[in-house]
């Protein structure tokens, strides 16, 4: 039993169009003109060194070990012995970040500690010192940062 050939080209041609059809892309794009703010959508501040007050510099550094290439033992945070139940976090954000490692960034809360009203900081200098031993190593950060406040005209 087998079907015509007008109607196997009618459904070969059906199948062929609902395929094609179905793979369409339609993009519209509608501006409501009633509701819609003439508020940018992107600000930026352009900062001088006249608007900046420079507060200080904070160095803080971290001795850890690294074994098998996966497991970190932190030994200590700011030459203090790390106890991973009374550990202090601090979580710096701004636009751009500090872009510290993951191991820096449980140090920076002494940052924190002396430049609580800082605005801005630059990292300065960042350093890593590895030392390779046997299936492992030992690596001693340290990082220094320079923390500013803006200058507010009124």
């Amino acid at each position: 039993m087998s079907l015509p050939h007008h109607k196997i080209g009618l459904i070969t041609g059906l199948t062929a169009l609902m395929f094609f059809s179905s793979c369409a892309v339609r993009n519209a794009t509608s501006i409501d003109k009633e509701n819609s703010t003439l508020t940018p959508n992107r600000v930026e501040v352009h900062l001088t060194p006249d608007n900046l007050v420079y507060l200080g510099e904070v160095s803080f550094d971290v001795d850890y070990r690294i074994y098998l290439g996966f497991i970190r033992h932190i030994d200590s945070i700011n030459s203090i012995p790390y106890n991973r139940r009374e550990s202090i976090r601090v979580a710096l954000s701004g636009p751009t970040g500090l872009n510290l490692p993951p191991v820096l960034e449980q140090a920076s809360y002494k940052l924190y500690e002396k430049y609580p009203d800082a605005d801005y900081y630059i990292i300065n200098r960042n350093t890593r010192f590895t030392r390779h031993m046997f299936m492992g190593m030992f690596i001693h950060q340290e990082a220094t940062v320079k923390a500013f406040k803006i200058k507010y005209s009124h």
